[in-house]
Order: structure tokens, then C-alpha cells, then sequence
């Protein structure tokens, strides 16, 4: 039996790409890491946005990004160096 192009056997399996080439690297918080109104660094990383301080003190990003929080996942009150152009 002779090999063809079109036979299966005659063509090489595809190449696969490494996993992490597929897959982004997924930051949590990275317009909090970014913002000008992020304080604190670690666990404890606050958020100082004016609309979102909460009985005169910051409020902790993890809250500040929840659904519900008052930035939300979207980073609503996120300010930065070149946003302010």
C-alpha cells in the first residue's frame, strides 16, 4: 500500500501550543494596581476614591470591585496619569 497526501497516516499530527501561551495571565485588581486612589499594599490595599469613602475612611478594593461595590468590576472611578489628558 502505497501513502497519499490525503491518507491519514501520511500527514503529521498538528503541533500543540504550550497551555500558558492559551491561557492570559489574569491580574486581579490591575486598574486598582494602576489607580492613583489605590493606598496600602498586600492584603490590606485600599481605595480612596472620594465617591467611594465610606464614614471618612477607605474601603478595602476587594469590596470596592464586587459587583455590587461601589466601583464595580469595571473600575467606574479608576484615575490614572494618562486619563487625565
Amino acid at each position: 500500500m502505497q501513502m497519499t497526501a490525503a491518507s491519514p497516516a501520511a500527514q503529521s499530527p498538528p503541533t500543540a501550543l504550550p497551555s500558558a501561551w492559551l491561557t492570559p495571565e489574569v491580574l486581579p485588581y490591575r486598574a486598582c494596581d494602576l489607580c492613583d486612589h489605590l493606598r496600602g499594599t498586600g492584603p490590606q490595599r485600599l481605595c480612596t476614591a472620594p465617591a467611594l469613602i465610606w464614614a471618612g475612611k477607605p474601603v478595602p478594593i476587594t469590596f470596592a470591585r464586587q459587583r455590587h461595590g461601589g466601583c464595580g468590576p469595571d473600575a467606574l472611578h479608576m484615575s490614572a496619569p494618562w486619563l487625565k489628558a
